[in-house]
């Protein structure tokens, strides 16, 4: 047969099994077998900036995988792992990161192609139950008088919760040579938010406040500190007394405590009840929001004397203005309250 005929004859061959088959078919070049290396992130993050991530667990349908498919975020030092002994072939794979609850946090699917060793880079995106964890600590300011032993209460509010969290002021009282977790944890989603922190005293005073932010990552647990400012000033005050003829001090006057009013420009009253001698002066200095006042006292003397500044006639009360952080001492021209008897 000569090369025109074998020709003619391959075609009729190759119709042959067309009719046959109902289609062409061509094997396509075998894939080498292969290890398959995952090297993964956490939107961006790596392990150790992720620390809520315990366990990293890979479905690869109809493999199985080595201790049911759960390994560590780090293997042999690196954020990853090496699984052995592939087929050439394709494999479709789920990997999601759990946190110790075993909740999935981040979570995968993708395919893989083995034709010898592979190295998959893959980067999660959190899902819709990772959180962060923030350690919330604070620092009173330089130098304060007021310290967490004068303070019943530090109050904790995130995102403008009507019900703050409430905690002992040295459990989140930052230390800089700590070198562990401190403060009170709170679990959030990923994300800024807004934070107030309230310190205040058994009589519900509030001497400190700090209004901020934060951001938390997913699966990640951070400390943040934050410096707490100053809510109150104080206001010196003088006493003098009056039995309608004579000016009289404490002592002669008989009085050891005096009623101290302060109404503010809303005509909201703080009252507190005072000695009413501080150190060397007939005064008193009280804690006071930053603002202006007018001043109203009362008190009791010797054989049961009654002394106000707003009867009838007595001359217009007196006001004192207060700055959050001012603390000016009490000196002889401090504003005097002249309190007459009744």
């Amino acid at each position: 047969m000569n090369a025109q005929k074998r020709f003619l004859s391959n075609i009729v061959a190759l119709a042959a099994v067309m009719s046959a088959s109902g289609c062409i078919c061509v094997t396509g070049p075998a894939r080498d077998p292969g290890d398959i290396s995952f090297v993964w992130t956490f939107n961006g993050r790596t392990c150790l900036q992720s620390q809520d991530i315990t366990t990293i667990f890979i479905q690869m349908p109809g493999q199985t995988l080595e201790n049911g498919g759960r390994y560590n975020c780090v293997n042999g030092g690196t954020a990853g792992i090496k699984l052995l002994n592939f087929r050439g072939g394709s494999y479709n794979y789920t990997i999601t990161a759990q946190n110790s609850q075993g909740t999935g946090v981040f979570s995968l699917s993708g395919t893989v192609i083995v034709d010898g060793d592979v190295t998959q880079q893959v980067d999660w995106k959190p899902t819709g139950q990772a959180g962060g964890t923030a350690y919330v600590a604070w620092s009173l300011p330089q130098g304060t008088s007021v310290t967490c032993q004068y303070l019943a209460s530090i109050d904790i509010s995130i995102d403008g919760a009507t019900q703050p969290t409430t905690a002992a002021c040295t459990s989140g009282l930052y230390n800089p040579n700590s070198t562990t977790l401190q403060g009170v944890s709170f679990t959030l989603q990923p994300g800024p938010h807004t934070i107030q922190i309230d310190a205040r005293d058994a009589a519900g005073i509030y001497y400190y406040r700090k209004s901020s932010s934060l951001v938390v990552n997913a699966a990640e647990t951070t400390q943040q500190v934050f410096s707490l400012d100053w809510l109150v000033g104080t206001v010196p005050i003088r006493f003098t007394f009056s039995n309608g003829s004579t000016q009289l001090s404490c002592a002669r006057a008989g009085v050891t405590s005096v009623q101290v009013t302060l109404r503010d420009t809303s005509n909201v009253d703080y009252t507190q009840v005072v000695d009413c001698m501080l150190g060397n002066f007939d005064g008193y200095t009280p804690y006071i929001y930053a603002g202006t006042y007018t001043v109203f006292a009362a008190a009791v003397g010797t054989a049961g004397a009654q002394y106000n500044n707003f009867r009838p006639g007595s001359p217009a009360q007196p006001t004192v203005s207060s700055q959050a952080g001012v603390f000016p001492p009490l000196m002889g021209n401090s504003t005097a309250v002249f309190m007459s008897v009744q």
